[in-house]
């Protein structure tokens, strides 16, 4: 499937762009903390990143290019060449693809950016049930709240 595009890169260029699975991830995690900091409303622990690129904010623009376009396009080089490398059974497979739409869809919430104010503090239920129910039942995302969503008492 993609083994035509690797095999077509010297050992210099395979190495460079298996590096590019270290630095995207990298660049994402650390650009994502320092734009966090300079936000003395955000919290990390509760909030989605998109909202640090919301349109509007102060360094969205850092959001954009960096941490979605440019981590998702780094993945996304890291999947091609890697793809020579390991064994090309089933579960390979399923993988690569699953990062080659992780690293399409980073990249496209770059292009595609959340609105001012996309997730409020007390959000309706159609917005509840927009996001993924996942979010709502992990305690350590929302310490206090439970799985609906619902404030809890201390």
């Amino acid at each position: 499937m993609l083994a035509p595009l690797v095999s077509i890169l010297s050992t210099s260029q395979r190495k460079l762009s298996l590096l590019c699975g270290v630095v995207g991830p990298m660049l994402f995690a650390v650009a994502t903390a320092v734009v966090g900091t300079t936000r003395s409303s955000y919290r990390h622990v509760s909030q989605f990143i998109s909202e640090l690129g919301e349109t509007g904010a102060e360094f969205a623009w850092v959001m954009y290019w960096f941490v979605f376009m440019l981590s998702g396009a780094l993945i996304l080089v890291f999947v091609i060449a890697s793809r020579k490398l390991v064994p090309s059974g089933p579960l390979n497979v399923i993988g690569s693809l699953c990062l080659i739409a992780f690293a399409l869809c980073l990249s496209l919430a770059g292009i595609y950016s959340c609105d001012l104010g996309c997730s409020p503090a007390n959000p309706t239920p159609e917005q509840k049930a927009a996001r993924p129910s996942i979010h709502y039942c992990i305690p350590s995302f929302h310490p206090r709240r439970d799985c609906l969503g619902r404030n809890v008492s201390s």
